[in-house]
């Protein structure tokens, strides 16, 4: 299931879905509701380790394009590959 942000933002806590979806950014999400803690974890399937945290699915997606780009910017710094994807527009 592909999400907007109207759409993520109605999906509830309980929600155990993690459906994939595309940024503005163009890299593809994940997004998966907390059953324990409550909110979302957010997290990009092709970088892997970049994921963020948000009280609502909205947060949580906006969390993720600063650690992408936190993500892309250590790559960097250690001279390893960034997926297409996984770039920040200029």
């Amino acid at each position: 299931m592909t999400l907007d942000s109207s759409t993520a933002s109605r999906l509830g806590p309980s929600s155990n879905n993690k459906p994939p979806s595309s940024g503005s950014h163009g890299a593809r999400y994940e997004l998966e509701a907390d059953p324990e803690g409550g909110g979302f974890f957010a997290s990009h399937p092709e970088l892997p380790g970049c994921f963020a945290p948000g009280e609502t699915a909205d947060e949580a997606v906006q969390e993720l394009d600063a650690a992408r780009e936190v993500w892309s910017e250590v790559r960097l710094e250690d001279g390893l590959p960034i997926p297409e994807s996984g770039r920040s527009p200029k």
